[in-house]
């Protein structure tokens, strides 16, 4: 989206196929930054795009679709692109107008017409109004809805002058939900329940202020609130909502902490549930707290400053099932440092997305957060360029964050050099970029730009140029991996005496779609192997002061060499026998199975199998 001269907003809607229905996600962000409640909605003139809340089909265009939003709350939004049923000729829509009112238009997110309504001016349970939210509770059918009209409803008030022989369902101090399909709904404006009296004591089994017991129970358009000054500041209080039934729903709500800082208590939390659905709310000094989630969606929410946390799903996951996009999880200038989306397992599905460089990827890249924690690594953003406390500026600094099991996801740029003395790490570029990481920068030792060190596994390097010094090609070695169990992959090396080296006590290590330039070695696999390169390209190689004729491959461990592209003068050499076997390479000549084909006269014992005759298009990075 873009400014015109005239003030007017330009939206283009990206990658949007022709004779199909697309669905573009995290549109634009509609926020009220006002001094009163409004109602919003869209009005355009096409009937091939449909304005909606990021995630879900909750259409947002006409009056009757109109969403509450309460001051400062917002909405993501999206659209659904039908190119597919409707005719489409030229541009997709002309004009698109967001109102906003404080008139009560709509039905609050397509709620059902409340049976129920809770309002400050009711005297009783006539025609099924009430002042108290319990009693409103107490009234209501499985299934039917409770609406709000506006204003502030002191909730703890409520349940602790509860009527006579209200149970709790045995939660004391609690409002609890035990009727399948109830919603709570906003009529106009702002809704909120707010807790000023409920502090520092359990409330039952379970720690929620409101407790939902029963399935299919939805907020929609509901603020909940805790006035954690009003409570004496205490050590523990109680979650402000809470989910024990599958099929919850939480949307265009709020869930926040006013008046103090979180001792670490989550605004929200459910526990042993399916189907939980947490959308487009704002989360304020309060996080959300998930154990044993068998499946969910958290689509378009923000979270600010939350205590350390701001989405974490834990317990027994595995398996589990996923939709985290849009949201928001960041620190906005508070003391609780850097704020984390946190999902405790790798045997999980997020966005599709099942590996766990896959799901720190997703979560990173679809969602903007200071940390994303996968299985207790942390993952954090790198940018040459950034300044902000929440991104880091350079390699190494990253690295000390992320640590063991850590992910870095790098941004373009000019980065320097660096050691890695963790395990389980992935440090790859972002999608659609190349960094180069510049040994003119700085060099993790002084002969290698990228090291690996002694005793460490599970490395991988991913995406990256790694670009050299020195011009004699007579020192430094691009990528030096001595540990084990790693992997260097679609990366491009020049300048260097080595592009990627393997050296005294590594073993089971891979170099994969790499091509290294202008210097002498491609890749020098030693220590005990077995090491693996493949679907590389050493055809850049030249000769120099190091080797009489460039060597794609010399190897000292055993070695397999699969189809990779070395050309013609590029060598293999094996410095013990029979180090290297060559399956499926391409040499710049016709050779046989069994023949030496691509070393020179001083190698021996290199067992070569299916050579090719052309090269394999998809080697290295070309």
């Amino acid at each position: 989206m873009t400014e015109e001269s005239d003030g007017t907003l330009k939206l283009r809607l990206p990658n949007v196929n022709k004779d199909a229905v697309t669905e573009v996600e995290g549109l634009l962000v509609v926020q009220n930054e006002g001094t009163q409640p409004v109602n919003v909605y869209f009005e355009d003139d096409s009937d091939a795009v449909t304005f909606r809340t990021t995630g879900d089909d909750t259409s947002l265009e006409g009056v009757d679709n109109a969403v509450s939003l309460g001051v400062g709350s917002q909405i993501r939004v999206g659209a659904t692109v039908d190119t597919l049923n409707n005719d489409v000729d030229g541009a997709l829509l002309d004009s698109v107008t967001i109102n906003a009112t404080v008139d009560p238009v709509g039905a609050g997110q397509s709620s059902p017409t409340p049976q129920y309504v809770v309002s400050p001016s009711a005297t009783g349970g006539d025609n099924n109004r009430f002042s108290s939210v319990v009693e409103a509770v107490v009234a209501a059918e499985p299934g039917s809805t409770i609406g709000f009209e506006s204003g502030t409803y002191d909730i703890s008030d409520d349940i602790i002058n509860a009527p006579s022989g209200y149970s709790y369902g045995g939660q004391n101090g609690a409002l609890y939900i035990d009727k399948a399909g109830l919603t709570f709904t906003s009529l106009s404006g702002s809704v909120t329940l707010q807790n000023t009296e409920i502090g520092d004591v359990k409330v039952g089994t379970s720690d929620g202020l409101i407790q939902v017991h029963s399935s299919g129970v939805t907020f929609d358009g509901i603020e909940v609130e805790t006035d954690y000054g009003a409570l004496g500041s205490p050590q523990s209080f109680p979650y402000m909502v809470e989910f024990r039934g599958d099929d919850g729903t939480f949307r265009n709500g709020a869930v926040r902490l006013i008046n103090g800082d979180s001792p670490g208590t989550p605004g929200l939390y459910a526990e042993a549930v399916s189907g939980l659905a947490v959308n487009n709310s704002a989360f304020q000094k309060a996080g959300a707290v998930i154990k044993s989630l068998s499946s969910g969606t958290f689509l378009g929410n923000d979270f600010d400053a939350p205590p350390a946390e701001g989405i974490v799903i834990y317990g027994s996951i595995s398996g589990g099932e996923y939709s985290i996009r849009d949201n928001r999880v960041q620190n906005n200038g508070s003391t609780n440092g850097l704020q984390k989306l946190e999902v405790q397992s790798t045997s999980v599905t997020i966005n599709g997305a099942s590996t766990k460089d896959g799901l720190f990827r997703t979560l990173i890249t679809e969602n903007t957060v200071d940390t994303a924690r996968v299985a207790g690594g942390d993952g954090v953003t790198v940018d040459a360029d950034e300044t902000a406390s929440s991104v880091f500026n350079t390699i190494s600094s990253a690295i000390s964050q992320a640590g063991q099991g850590g992910y870095l996801l790098v941004k373009d740029g000019d980065y320097a050099g660096f050691n890695v003395g963790v395990d389980d790490l992935t440090i790859e570029a972002a999608p659609g970029v190349r960094p180069t990481i510049d040994a003119n920068l700085g060099k993790g030792t002084s002969s290698r730009i990228v090291q690996l060190k002694s005793g460490r596994t599970g490395f991988v390097l991913r995406g990256f140029e790694v670009l050299g010094t020195d011009t004699s090609l007579s020192g430094e070695s691009g990528v030096g991996f001595a540990g084990s169990d790693s992997l260097v992959e679609d990366v491009l090396a020049e300048n260097c005496l080595t592009g990627i080296q393997f050296y005294s006590g590594s073993s089971n290590n891979t170099a994969r779609n790499v091509t290294v330039r202008n210097s002498q070695v491609g890749v020098s696999p030693s220590g005990s192997g077995p090491h693996l390169v493949e679907s590389s390209d050493f055809t850049g190689l030249i000769s120099g002061d190091y080797n009489k004729s460039p060597e794609g491959l010399g190897a000292s461990a055993p070695t397999t060499s699969r189809n990779n592209n070395y050309g013609e003068g590029v060598f293999l050499r094996a410095y013990d026998n029979d180090a290297i076997t060559s399956d499926g390479d391409f040499f710049g000549t016709n050779g046989e199975d069994g023949e030496v084909v691509a070393t020179d006269d001083d190698t021996t014992n290199i067992t070569v199998k299916n050579v090719v005759t052309t090269p394999n298009e998809d080697a290295g990075i070309q």
